[in-house]
């Protein structure tokens, strides 16, 4: 088993030391849920259609590691929980 200590350290070298995330500064959920509300309400989509592209929530993605135990230096593979964001219904 990995202990507490070294799987910290494996996330923060994954989420700091990756090109694939970057952290913001602000959180520009709001904003964007606001521009994408207006562009769906002005647009010509179908009104069923348009209340099922709506988001409902201001709600951001939750990123989190699981370690695989089975590999040598167990590595870690991360998972993003993506259940809640706005655009799931």
């Amino acid at each position: 088993m990995i202990n507490k200590e070294d799987c910290v350290s494996k996330v923060r070298d994954h989420l700091y030391n990756s090109d694939s995330y970057k952290k913001l500064k602000d959180n520009h959920i709001s904003w964007i849920i606001k521009e994408v509300n207006r562009a769906i309400k002005d647009s010509n989509i179908d009104k069923g259609l348009k209340k099922c592209l709506l988001p409902s929530n201001e709600i951001t993605s939750k990123i989190y590691e699981a370690p695989k135990i089975q590999k040598n230096g167990t590595p870690i593979r991360p998972i993003v929980n993506i259940i809640g964001l706005p655009h799931m219904h």
